[in-house]
């Protein structure tokens, strides 16, 4: 079973605070983050949250999004605004139900990101994450409120992992992913892309990732793979008389 936190990014009203710990309470959530609370935890929060005072009481104030960065091994974003476009890779999304089958089987730690109740979160954040989530809404009025939001994604994990009581393999951790992610950067360095086209396909091999449950031994096949492929670019470019370096450019030997 995966350790899921939840966390509110500037949240900017303590009745949602409230409603967003009941919420996380009726589903069997226990650890709740804020980062850089613009209200307190008083006592509306309090009424809202009813019998959820403990995750109150024990909710974690951080000062910034790195020390998110640094905690986790997976970070899944929430926006009411998915792609229009398939070239804008960044807010291509999945569903809650989709998250729930993506996680059921994981192992490590996991944040889900509330974002802001004004704006929500920036693409500089969604950028940090694995993969974003959206729910799925009348266009009419597609934009749910933060706790609303957070019951939804609650319940899609708690019916997809009540009856989990252990993982069936060990997930990669972040450090194995992130070395994947630089491997295919660098092998598609190596080619004659121009960068805003390698940023791109690394953006998309990210989402590719943080939308799937990678094992450990599927991660270091992967990396067994892109090793011996970059070795053979090597070799290929000192045959041909260039000397090709760790990013890709060639020199002439």
């Amino acid at each position: 079973m995966p350790e899921i936190t939840i966390i509110m990014v500037e949240p900017e009203n303590q009745g949602n605070i409230g409603a967003v710990a009941r919420a996380m309470k009726n589903f069997g959530l226990k650890e709740l983050y804020l980062i850089r609370p613009k209200d307190e935890i008083g006592e509306f929060a309090r009424r809202i949250a009813a019998n959820a005072q403990d995750i109150l009481d024990n909710a974690k104030i951080l000062t910034s999004f790195e020390e998110v960065k640094k905690e986790f091994d997976l970070i899944y974003g929430t926006t009411a605004i998915p792609a229009k476009r398939s070239t804008n890779v960044l807010r291509i999304t999945i569903t809650p139900t989709q998250l729930a089958n993506i996680i059921s089987d994981a192992k490590g730690r996991i944040a889900i990101l509330l974002g802001r109740e004004s704006h929500g979160l920036s693409n500089q954040e969604l950028e940090e994450c694995d993969a974003v989530v959206t729910i799925p809404s009348s266009l009419e009025y597609p934009t749910l409120n933060v706790a609303m939001a957070g019951t939804i994604i609650f319940y899609e994990l708690f019916q997809k992992m009540w009856y989990k009581k252990k993982s069936k393999f060990k997930m990669a951790d972040k450090k194995t992913k992130e070395l994947l992610i630089e491997k295919l950067k660098i092998l598609v360095s190596r080619t004659n892309l121009p960068p805003h086209k390698i940023r791109l396909i690394t953006r998309a091999f990210r989402n590719f990732i943080g939308k799937s449950v990678v094992s450990d031994k599927e991660a270091r096949l992967l990396l067994t793979a892109f090793s011996r492929v970059d070795k053979a670019f090597l070799r290929k470019g000192e045959n041909n008389g260039y000397k090709l370096t760790r990013k890709g450019k060639g020199d002439l030997g």
